[in-house]
């Protein structure tokens, strides 16, 4: 889940909020960095897996070379479904309303700052 909160304009705010959050779904762990000079492969990591993930889920399948993947009926009328009008923008609103409703439960658990946003 990513978060985006539009309506707070200070860095010190949204830094607060940030660790609110970190506190509660990561358990107060913080993301560690990769190792300097691990940067690319990191990101080669996240290419590669894509193709796998989406086969599992049942978007994509390997080709016939095996070399890449195709998608499926599924995948492509879900990709499909998710650019057409209105669903993009009721994604949009359903996940501006849950931003909404994940500020308002970190301002109820004493961010009194976060109000003033």
């Amino acid at each position: 889940m990513f978060f985006r909160f539009p309506e707070i304009q200070e860095a010190q705010l949204l830094f607060d909020a940030h660790r609110r959050l970190v506190e509660k779904y990561a358990g107060g762990l913080w993301v560690q960095a990769e190792p300097p000079g691990q940067e690319m492969q990191r990101l080669v990591r996240t290419v590669e897996n894509y193709g796998p993930r989406h086969a599992v889920i049942g978007y994509m399948v390997p080709s016939e070379d095996g070399a890449s993947y195709k998608l499926t009926w599924k995948g492509a009328f879900l990709i499909t479904c998710r650019g057409l009008w209105p669903v993009g923008s009721v994604r949009k609103w359903m996940h501006r309303n849950a931003m909404q409703a994940e500020l308002r439960c970190l301002q109820s658990e004493g961010l009194a700052a976060l109000q003033k946003a």
